[in-house]
């Protein structure tokens, strides 16, 4: 079984591109997550994270 999502955070993935969206929702739909850890995850798929955080190699 997956992880539920709230209505606020599924807007949230909503919300974000296409393959950002599906690779979350696929995720969410077949992985127990935590619920603290669900919005680091979304937080991590968002454009705005993606540009400010510095890279890694």
């Amino acid at each position: 079984m997956g992880t539920p999502l709230k209505p606020t955070d599924f807007a949230r993935v909503m919300m974000l591109s296409t393959a950002a969206r599906a690779d979350l929702l696929e995720f969410f739909g077949s992985t127990l997550v935590q619920p603290s850890e669900i919005n680091q995850l979304i937080a991590q798929m968002s454009p705005e994270h993606s540009l400010s955080a510095p890279r890694q190699n």
